[in-house]
């Protein structure tokens, strides 16, 4: 993890759903956001400048837009790194689909995903996977696309011109193309809902270790009968008040608690004493 006074970048998965984890969160969420940047695109990133293209953005947001700060709390990068905006945070509303900000988190995929652009790296891929179901776990959201929604499913006024159940087609324009028309296989929800959303639901913290920069496997390999132990003993903490996130214990009972995400919450704990 590295910190400067407007970011923090996660230097991989296991890092960043620890943090995760432990945020407090009081604005009700009803949807996660994918937007793509469009412009800076792959070719404005070298592999090592996340900040520098981090505070780019934050001054194109500032000063072109008028913005009191940059518009997304999260933006996902080409190496798969996942960076947070401190100065908008999940307590405050985002900038990124108008009518739709209020109970919105924003996330920006670095890129320009529009047919004819960049191609998704394997680990910027895997990321933007990875990002959103752990929001949705994070919220308690479905995973649907009344949940997790583009901004090309809303117009310049404000107004969805989607049915977000069923994909069918409102009237309306799209304000913009974004997260792009070659994002997942399409910018529709009905494309949503036969791309992106079932890749979602299938993510596994397996699936991919590249993200956790070739480190050996963060996951905790228990019986049954411990993953049973490990869930009466954080819902134990969670009666207590020790701890006040539902998911510590909705991830033991699923099996997806890592070892990254256990050392996390011991030091946690250790410094509460």
């Amino acid at each position: 993890m590295k910190t400067t006074l407007n970011f923090i970048l996660f230097d991989s998965h296991s890092e960043f759903a620890a943090w995760l984890a432990s945020q407090k969160v009081s604005r009700k969420i009803t949807m996660i956001q994918n937007h793509h940047t469009w412009l800076p695109n792959y070719t404005q990133f070298n592999g090592s400048n996340h900040f520098e293209r981090l505070e780019a953005m934050r001054n194109f947001h500032m000063k072109s837009n008028g913005f009191a700060e940059v518009a997304q709390q999260l933006t996902t990068f080409p190496d798969g790194k996942i960076a947070y905006s401190q100065g908008r945070g999940f307590n405050i509303a985002p900038a990124g689909i108008k009518g739709a900000n209020a109970n919105g988190i924003c996330i920006e995929h670095f890129g320009n995903f529009d047919i004819g652009g960049d191609n998704l790296t394997e680990e910027h891929r895997d990321t933007i996977l990875f990002l959103n179901k752990a929001l949705c776990n994070k919220f308690n959201l479905e995973i649907s696309t009344e949940h997790v929604v583009y901004h090309a499913w809303w117009n310049s006024a404000g107004h969805c011109i989607y049915d977000l159940k069923t994909g069918a087609k409102k009237s309306g324009m799209s304000v913009k193309s974004c997260p792009g028309t070659n994002f997942f296989g399409g910018n529709t929800v009905v494309d949503a809902q036969k791309g992106f959303i079932p890749l979602i639901k299938s993510y596994s913290t397996s699936n991919n270790n590249k993200n956790n920069n070739n480190e050996e496997s963060d996951e905790m390999k228990l019986s049954d009968n411990e993953w049973k132990m490990a869930k009466t003993a954080l819902q134990n903490l969670y009666d207590k008040k020790v701890i006040s996130d539902l998911n510590w214990i909705k991830k033991a009972e699923k099996k997806e608690l890592t070892i990254s995400e256990l050392s996390w919450l011991n030091l946690i704990l250790l410094s509460r004493k």
